[in-house]
């Protein structure tokens, strides 16, 4: 009976941003990604990628220094959320492709895993460090971050690649004189 560990905020979290790298991200142009590429080739990019060593800096500060993982969390969500208010802006990184909204599932998805971690977090940001009260990351939740981790050489696979959704291009009707 000690092998089953309740479900806890961090698992919860955890389990979805691995769900995210699966989830088509983010479009541009003609290429949609999905988490794992966005991840993958995320330093590439610039600094919306930086939410993810903060929400891992959080996961790992979670017992011992709670409300320091509580405020690395809540760093993590407001930087990567910043994509969502520059795209109403239109200076957003991830500008609207012709196939579609730039901002896809998966990156809402990635921001509703640090949400979590966040809404779990603030319950024991008053706990001193190394509580027994605040959970251990336990073993589902060190299964997810292996599978974090595998996944990110999957993003350069064939397998990975999201097919291209295309768009009818406008032609005109010569039988219908042009309309």
């Amino acid at each position: 009976m000690d092998l089953l560990v309740p479900l806890n905020y961090l698992t919860l979290s955890l389990g979805c941003y691995l769900t995210c790298l699966f989830l088509q991200a983010c479009a541009r142009e003609h290429d949609v990604m999905r988490g794992m590429h966005a991840l993958a080739l995320g330093v590439l990019n610039g600094s919306f990628w930086f939410a993810n060593p903060l929400y891992f800096a959080a996961l790992v500060m979670h017992r011992k220094q709670p409300r320091v993982a509580l405020y690395l969390g809540c760093s993590a969500l407001l930087l990567s959320g910043l994509m969502i208010p520059l795209g109403w802006l239109d200076w957003t990184p991830v500008p609207d492709s012709p196939n579609g909204p730039g901002l896809l599932p998966g990156y809402y998805v990635w921001l509703l895993a640090m949400l979590v971690f966040i809404l779990g977090q603030w319950r024991y940001r008053h706990e001193p460090a190394g509580s027994s009260r605040v959970p251990l990351l336990g073993w589902p939740a060190w299964v997810l971050i292996a599978g974090i981790v595998v996944t990110v050489p999957l993003a350069f696979t064939p397998w990975s690649k999201v097919p291209f959704r295309s768009v009818p291009e406008q032609t005109s009707c010569i039988e219908c004189g042009g309309n």
